[in-house]
């Protein structure tokens, strides 16, 4: 009786053709989803692969890891200078005092007052005495991130480092104020 259910069937629904047209569209279909479902995988772990995501973690653990270059780190210029670089500086930082709550003031290469104070210690002649270390700087920092750092002393109108001193052209008093008063 099973058999003859099987041809009634078949023949209601235009016969054993037809059955197995609907049997091959449904293996189509099965597939195609399956291709779409592998080349969605393929596709995504290639993206993790390559980077895509590269903000995911791709441990579970970390380990410390010593960085041995800083890229943000300034290197100091040796002893011996040309103080006539000091011109091609980004900007200067200026501290006026020393001690605690010390104020730092920047300006900028464009800024006036940076290129008076520039060119006064460019022009800078040397003398014989040495510049007392009060905490006093004035840093002139370099776009290949090297700085040339000058202890100052405005009451004697001395700059020095590495043991000698240097008197700059003009009142460095007055170019240190115009400094500090920029805004």
């Amino acid at each position: 009786m099973a058999v003859g259910a099987r041809r009634q069937r078949l023949a209601a629904h235009g016969g054993a053709a037809a059955y197995c047209k609907e049997g091959s569209v449904r293996r189509r279909w099965m597939w195609s989803v399956l291709v779409i479902v592998v080349l969605a995988v393929v596709t995504l772990v290639l993206v993790i692969v390559r980077g895509g995501y590269s903000n995911l973690g791709t441990t579970l653990t970390t380990e410390a890891v010593t960085t041995t270059t800083d890229k943000n780190a300034y290197a100091e210029a040796g002893d011996t200078v040309d103080l006539g670089q000091v011109t091609g500086a980004k900007f200067a930082s200026v501290t006026p005092t020393g001690g605690e709550g010390a104020k730092t003031y920047l300006v900028a290469a464009k800024q006036p007052s940076f290129k008076a104070l520039a060119a006064a210690v460019a022009a800078a002649e040397p003398v014989g005495s040495r510049v007392p270390s009060g905490g006093a700087t004035l840093v002139f920092v370099f776009d290949d991130r090297h700085t040339i750092t000058f202890d100052l002393d405005t009451g004697s109108g001395l700059i020095g480092r590495a043991g000698k001193a240097w008197r700059p052209k003009g009142d460095l008093a007055a170019l240190i104020e115009a400094v500090t008063a920029a805004k």
